[in-house]
């Protein structure tokens, strides 16, 4: 079974290369979350933009993930830098986030996610970020500033 680590960097990736097929495997059919204004989503909404090419995703940097299994659920905290344009402008950002996985049919699928913006200049977590793109996924240092 892939390690819940690898899952998240390939839903990373599988959003910059606008794979859906990846994608769809990862999400749960129920999959549920919230956009930043506190409008619902569903596993349709995310693949429709996902799909959108008025919005280019060029890389995420992943701070160290904390995960926590506990049976067939887990949940992943983490931190992540992007590179997005939308309609041609910068609509990068910094973000705090939690995901949760159930294990169905003996791999981890996505079912729920909640992120939050962070407010431009908060520090960030300390130490070694991965940076995913559509080619690469490298680890590289980062101060928290």
């Amino acid at each position: 079974m892939k390690s819940l680590t690898r899952i998240e960097y390939e839903l990373g990736r599988s959003q910059i290369r606008r794979d859906l097929a990846e994608l769809g495997e990862i999400l749960a059919d129920d999959f549920r979350s919230y956009s930043l204004s506190g409008r619902p989503i569903t596993r349709a909404d995310w693949l429709r933009s996902a799909a959108d090419p008025d919005q280019v995703i060029e890389e995420f940097r992943y701070s160290p993930f904390d995960v926590r299994v506990l049976g067939d659920v887990a949940v992943v905290w983490g931190s992540n830098e992007d590179k997005i344009l939308l309609k041609g402008a910068d609509e990068s950002g910094a973000y705090n986030w939690m995901d949760v996985f159930e294990r169905r049919n003996g791999r981890w699928q996505l079912v729920a996610n909640e992120t939050v913006q962070l407010p431009a200049g908060i520090k960030r977590r300390p130490g070694t970020w991965v940076t995913v793109t559509r080619d690469r996924t490298e680890e590289t240092p980062h101060s928290g500033a």
